[in-house]
């Protein structure tokens, strides 16, 4: 079985190393066959090339910055938030935080005993038909 499984990878890497001496690397004849009839039609609409280029006369500042560094620069003059101190507890905040994990809770402790309930009744209605 493992002669056979060696056999078989050697054979793949083989005829793998001759496709791609003899050249059949690059892009499919189907990629090919889209490209060269996308190129068929001739230029672009006046119109449209016209809105491609104003369009990337304005989406590229004049210093010849990426979007991505325009960006960052923006970001890096943008004011800082300052932290406050607070000394004071928020007693609403807590009572709310309470009262979502109270709610929490019963809702598991009733979902548990329930699905206990059932599974009782099913295992007793078993019990009696077998």
């Amino acid at each position: 079985m493992c002669k056979k499984l060696i056999t078989t990878i050697s054979l793949f890497l083989a005829l793998a190393s001759v496709g791609v001496a003899a050249g059949n690397v690059g892009p499919s004849p189907d990629t090919r066959d889209a490209a060269a009839a996308a190129h068929a039609y001739g230029s672009l609409d006046p119109a449209i090339a016209t809105a491609i280029a104003v369009h990337k006369q304005t989406s590229a500042p004049r210093d010849g910055r990426s979007p991505d560094t325009v960006d960052a620069a923006l970001l890096a003059h943008l004011p800082q938030p300052t932290p406050v101190a607070t000394t004071d507890f928020h007693w609403a905040d807590f009572g709310v935080g309470f009262a979502a994990a109270t709610g929490a809770l019963l809702l598991l402790v009733g979902l548990n005993a329930r699905v206990r309930t059932t599974r009782r009744r099913f295992l007793a209605g078993h019990a009696r038909s077998a």
